[in-house]
């Protein structure tokens, strides 16, 4: 017995281990990945929707698929091995299918035209095709070693919180390293060969564990049956027409969160990879906490059916307390900027910034994901099933909240519009899970949703831009007579990044996520000097190719010289309506019949164009 017991404790310990290590595979990955398709698509707000929607599909497809084939397999372990190694083959040939698609792609530029929705579609499907077939194998990973692990007892659906928290976890640690060590230290190709090696040592362990291991755990499965331990019944669930939808609406609402955040650190930290980095990580390691919490709390006590209401309730909560934060964490972060110079340095405090703003909140998403699972009440048999369809149905959702985040909801509503829309939509989901049974339900239904309507107004309290825009992390925080002696001419949030243009004393001030792009002041100089001194070198030139519209001087300097053609490409259409308000030294541009502004990023647009430029002119 003693022997059997050894066993079971190492596949119990094995198991999640190699899903910690596929989890930072899997995240690792998508940091690689998203880098080397900026040098395809190029790194505009639609590209990177088109990306982020991709990999999700992928995912979701293979949860869905996976998880019903999970329950009629016989060693779901095994094929857990199999999924590992196909990943790990796929990745070694991913690099070689992104060169040919920035070789060729090119070719069906022309064909999405100026229509974002063509653009984000086009790349949709070009990249769904080269990264599809590996993230359909990671999806599928979860409900595989889900139901390999579940036990037909009252604890059979602990797996899901345990095994989603490690494989959570694992993916933190993998952006974390991919992010700040294995990316500079080994490049884009080597860091992806390692990862690919490291999933064919996974799958190859788990293979080699199915003979081991998994008999043994049959061994002890069995003797329990045997010994007809007593079985408690389980109190109540919700339904599928319940679960379904409040997952998709969660999944939805956490994507929207999730990009709604990245903004705000753009702002704390600067538009750098640090903040990006920060901001999954930190996501990643509350979802992982949160489902162990959950893991925790199933082993003691039965989940009510009030519980999803009380998680969202909190999580809206600490979500409107870290909004409120920002222009201190900006502040905060001014003042320690010099310091940040050193990495190590660097990264506690935008892992400290990226916690204010999310980790409680992650830990309710952490915790929602196991629990819709469990309070399914699915029986052991099905639970990969119940692991596939609520995983794809969540995966929907957030593909959904990507996409219209990145094209629509910011650029539409601003941040603190779109975390109210994403604060409703978890409210939204509370409600259709509520157990309406008794009048009292009802009763505290009204009053919870009268608590959720509050939070989502309050949410609508816009901080003074001037605060959150001044770029506290370059300049160190704002002073109050700097603040009151400027005014706001222009702010709007776009779809890439915040623009404000201001007025002092000192001229008019274009900044962009807080930066200083332009200025009718000390930028003069620069301004007009990129425009004239390459002209004066060749003057025979007539068309020129602009990289990033700025106030726009540079490309109305440009368009002085006679029979002079300019194309812009300029990443932020917020930038060239703020244009306007410079318009006593830009000359007014955009209302020459010479000038075309393209919105896209430039690298994408000169790879594709046939266009010949005589001068390319980009201010680094």
């Amino acid at each position: 017995m003693m022997a059997v017991t050894s066993s079971g404790r190492a596949v119990r310990w094995a198991i999640p281990l190699l899903f910690f290590l596929s989890g930072g595979t899997g995240l690792a990955y998508e940091v690689i990945w998203f880098k080397r398709f900026a040098h395809v698509w190029g790194s505009s707000a639609v590209a990177m929707a088109a990306v982020v929607a991709s990999f999700l599909c992928g995912l979701g497809v293979g949860a869905y698929c996976f998880g019903r084939l999970a329950d009629r397999m016989r060693s779901p372990l095994r094929w857990y091995g199999l999924c590992e190694i196909g990943i790990g083959l796929l990745a070694l040939v991913i690099p070689l299918e992104i060169q040919w698609l920035r070789a060729h792609g090119a070719a069906v530029y022309p064909l999405m035209g100026g229509s974002a929705v063509a653009q984000f579609l086009g790349r949709f499907v070009l990249t769904l095709m080269v990264i599809g077939p590996s993230c359909v194998l990671m999806g599928g990973t979860l409900p595989l070693l889900v139901r390999q692990c579940t036990d037909p007892d009252v604890r059979r659906k602990e797996a899901t919180g345990w095994l989603y928290a490690v494989n959570t976890l694992g993916a933190a640690l993998g952006c974390y390293l991919a992010g700040f060590y294995l990316l500079p230290a080994m490049g884009l190709f080597w860091a992806n060969n390692a990862t690919a090696i490291l999933n064919l040592v996974i799958g190859s362990v788990a293979i080699f564990l199915v003979g081991v291991v998994v008999k043994p755990l049959r061994e002890i499965r069995s003797t329990t049956a045997a010994a007809e331990l007593p079985v408690l019944s389980e109190p109540p669930g919700l339904t599928r027409p319940q679960i379904y939808p409040a997952a998709a609406l969660t999944g939805c609402a956490s994507l929207i969160l999730q990009m709604t955040w990245a903004r705000h650190l753009a702002l704390i930290l600067g538009g750098s990879t640090y903040a990006f980095t920060a901001t999954v990580f930190v996501i990643l390691v509350g979802i992982g906490l949160g489902s162990l919490l959950f893991h925790a709390a199933v082993r003691r006590v039965n989940v009510s059916l009030f519980a999803p209401a009380v998680t969202i309730g909190i999580l809206a909560g600490f979500t409107l307390l870290g909004k409120w934060t920002i222009p201190g964490l900006c502040g905060v972060v001014g003042v320690v900027g010099p310091l940040r110079a050193s990495y190590s340095f660097n990264g506690v405090v935008c892992l400290l910034a990226g916690s204010f703003l999310e980790l409680i909140p992650a830990l309710g998403m952490g915790v929602l994901f196991p629990m819709l699972v469990y309070l399914l009440r699915e029986k052991a048999s099905g639970v990969g099933t119940a692991v596939g369809n609520v995983y794809a149905w969540n995966t929907v959702g957030s593909i959904i909240g990507a996409t219209f985040t990145a094209c629509v909801l910011i650029a539409g509503l601003g941040t603190t519009r779109t975390m109210a829309v994403a604060l409703a939509l978890y409210f939204l989901a509370s409600l259709v899970l509520w157990p309406t049974v008794r009048l009292w339900h009802y009763l505290t239904a009204l009053a919870y949703s009268a608590v959720g309507f509050a939070i989502v107004l309050l949410s609508l309290f816009e901080p003074d831009p001037r605060q959150t825009n001044h770029g506290a992390y370059l300049y160190g925080p704002p002073q109050r007579a700097s603040l009151a002696g400027s005014s706001v001419l222009y702010y709007k949030e776009g779809a890439t990044c915040n623009v404000l243009v201001t007025e002092s004393s000192n001229g008019r001030f274009l900044k962009v996520n807080g930066k200083t792009d332009a200025s009718t002041s000390a930028d003069m100089p620069m301004q007009l000097g990129l425009a004239y001194f390459p002209l004066f070198l060749r003057p025979d030139s007539h068309e020129v190719l602009i990289i990033g519209f700025g106030s726009g001087t540079t490309v109305g300097a440009t368009l002085l010289f006679p029979d002079t053609r300019v194309t812009c490409c300029e990443i932020e259409p917020a930038v060239v309506a703020a244009s306007e308000h410079f318009a006593a030294v830009n000359h007014r541009p955009h209302e020459s019949p010479r000038f075309t502004a393209v919105f896209d990023d430039a690298r994408s647009y000169v790879q594709a164009t046939k266009r010949k430029y005589d001068l390319i002119l980009s201010e680094p």
